[in-house]
């Protein structure tokens, strides 16, 4: 037993699944209350509130995942980013500590400039997608106010990736996610006692958004004090071009990666709700919602390795990369099915169950979305290994994919409506899938290649839910 509690609580992948199943006890504690409470048009701004808060990912223009990589090979002992990133391995038996100043001092200064442009485009965009539906509001007021901290906290958090980066680059993501754990608990209970007594939707965004705070004094506290302190050691570096040139060109082909991607997908939510009825907006921004955390749940087993699958590129240990990525593969494919498949299956009759204000979504527009999320996933694990190279194409991939999932949005909408996104969605993954299936196949030899005939088995799987839903659809079961 002692043995077990030691082994999950060093466990990155482990604690990475005890993080994401906290934030998930939000849909099992806080959502049936938020359905039973909250209007469609008080649970739209709800989850617009989320959705505009979640961009600031976008604003890191791939910086993040590149400096997480930067670090990585730094603490393998890499002479230069440039051997490390040819997986040519180091030539210091330690961490370089003067490679890893110059990468600290210039991810500090990015992420500064990073939080002003972030502060003038979320103003100005996430302000115009919400005004028809604040306006909407029993109390538009409240809605503005719960928009200003959310806006303000949303700058702050982001700031605050300076120091989740450094903590995941360093390997710490155990502890990282460990402590995310604890407070995604506190954030949730805080929620439900809320919805409990009967608080309404500005008490509510106040609570989630001291709690995002308390995240970020959490992270900047492990951050000094990991690795006996080493981040303190680097308060004086300063911005070095040399690797800001070498970061930059993987920064923005990711970056646009991203906004092509989780960009083009989570902003047919703000269109949609410039263009729909209440109720329907509301259902189809709760499928992007409860699908985005699946997905993120479902990344656990293969992105909590990634810092170590860097290291083990720069010292040129192909080997053990592969051997693990093919086993956290087949864990996130179906750690990304087996929910979807629950949700769809059994999400209508919870629905009632509860009361629910806002409809469960339609079928089409929930198992085309999975399909297409099993889809970009399984595209997105061969393309974070084709990255460890420091070769980055996802402008190219996500780029090409988000295009297509736009011109056919614009194409399906008049005659299909919302279907039209999802659909959408699915033709941009397949695309992504196939792209980035090959570029990994073409970088590494044969005994290398991760496809296996098991990995159709999950899409098998949810095709046969859809299947057995629409059936009791039909006869009315």
């Amino acid at each position: 037993m002692k043995a077990f509690v030691q082994r999950w609580w060093h466990s990155p992948t482990l604690n990475t699944w005890a993080s994401f199943a906290t934030r998930s006890l939000t849909f099992v504690i806080v959502l049936p209350l938020l359905l039973r409470k909250f209007s469609p048009e008080e649970l739209t701004v709800w989850y617009l509130f989320a959705t505009l808060a979640s961009l600031h990912m976008l604003a890191e223009s791939g910086f993040g995942s590149t400096f997480v990589r930067m670090i990585a090979y730094a603490m393998s002992g890499a002479s230069d980013l440039q051997a490390a990133m040819a997986g040519r391995g180091g030539t210091q038996a330690h961490c370089n500590l003067a490679l890893l100043g110059q990468i600290v001092g210039t991810m500090r200064t990015i992420y500064q400039r990073l939080t002003l442009l972030l502060a003038v485009l979320l103003g100005l965009g996430g302000t115009w997608a919400l005004v028809r539906p604040l306006a909407a509001l029993p109390d538009p007021r409240a809605g503005w106010i719960g928009w200003v901290l959310v806006y303000a906290n949303t700058l702050l958090v982001f700031q605050g990736n300076f120091f989740s980066t450094w903590l995941q680059g360093t390997n710490q993501i155990a502890v990282l996610r460990r402590w995310e754990t604890f407070t995604s608990l506190g954030s949730i209970f805080t929620s439900f006692l809320l919805l409990k007594v009967g608080a309404g939707l500005l008490p509510l965004v106040a609570a989630t958004q001291m709690w995002a705070t308390l995240g970020v004094a959490r992270n900047a506290w492990l951050a000094l004090q990991v690795l006996d302190g080493r981040l303190r050691t680097f308060r004086d570096t300063r911005y070095c071009p040399t690797v800001f040139g070498t970061v930059w060109p993987s920064a923005w082909r990711a970056g646009v990666g991203v906004l092509m991607s989780f960009g083009v997908t989570q902003s047919t939510g703000l269109v949609y709700a410039q263009m729909g009825r209440s109720r329907d907006v509301a259902a189809y921004l709760l499928a992007l919602r409860l699908q985005q955390m699946i997905v993120a749940m479902s990344n656990a087993p293969f992105y909590s390795k990634l810092p170590l699958l860097s290291r083990w590129w720069a010292e040129g240990a192909h080997g053990r990369i592969v051997s693990d990525a093919r086993r956290a593969k087949s864990l996130t494919l179906w750690a990304l099915a087996f929910p979807l498949i629950s949700i769809g299956l059994l999400g209508p009759n919870l629905f009632k169950w509860i009361e629910s204000q806002t409809p469960f979504p339609a079928p089409w527009i929930w198992w085309l979305l999975g399909i297409a999320a099993l889809a970009e996933r399984y595209g997105a694990i061969h393309l974070q290994l084709y990255s460890l190279s420091n070769h980055i194409i996802w402008h190219i991939a996500n780029g090409i994919a988000g295009s297509i999932q736009i011109l056919a949005s614009i194409a399906l909408y008049p005659h299909h409506q919302v279907a039209a996104f999802p659909i959408a969605a699915l033709c941009g993954g397949s695309f992504y899938l196939c792209y980035s299936v090959i570029k990994y196949q073409g970088l590494v030899p044969l005994e290398h290649r991760l496809a296996k005939t098991a990995d159709i088995y999950p899409l098998i799987a949810l095709l046969t839910a859809w299947s057995v839903n629409w059936m009791l659809n039909i006869t009315d079961i």
